[in-house]
């Protein structure tokens, strides 16, 4: 909010400062740059801070299931495509699932992985569909799965 007020006293400043020497055109575009910075990193402040807002990030929804149906020794394979972000906020370990790509169950499952779980927002968002996603749940009992999310229990 104080970006452009900021703005203009830097102008104001600058334009004394430089007015004996006839820079009151330095001035002026110097108190432009720093208005264009100021708002630039609001903008980006704002833009990068509503990712991370729990209440509207996919990420902050998955952990917090995951968080609220395994144990935190549980290992669990995670669909992110390599962003480690849920198994961050969740605090657990384990591994990334790919899309597009044998996520390896079986093999995750003989290493100690416990839970599968993701997002069909990460499918439908690769235009690869969800038919690897429905595959897992056909094949494993389900522990949670709505419109958004699923967990899969893979301990035989």
């Amino acid at each position: 909010p104080l970006a452009f007020p900021a703005a203009w006293f830097m102008a104001k400043v600058f334009g004394r400062h430089f007015a004996a020497a006839g820079g009151k055109l330095f001035a002026v575009l110097s108190g432009a740059l720093i208005l264009l910075l100021v708002s630039s990193v609001f903008i980006y402040d704002n833009i990068l801070m509503a990712r991370e807002n729990p209440a509207l990030s996919d990420n902050y929804k998955l952990a917090g299931l995951i968080r609220d149906r395994t144990k935190p020794e549980d290992l669990v394979v995670i669909l992110d495509n390599g962003d480690p972000t849920v198994l961050y906020l969740a605090k657990r370990k384990g591994w990334h699932a790919f899309i597009g790509q044998n996520p390896d169950l079986e093999w995750k499952a003989s290493q100690g992985a416990q839970y599968f779980a993701g997002g069909f927002a990460y499918c439908r968002s690769s235009n690869l569909g969800c038919d690897e996603l429905d595959e897992i749940t056909s094949r494993y009992p389900l522990v949670y799965k709505d419109e958004d999310f699923l967990i899969v229990d893979l301990k035989p």
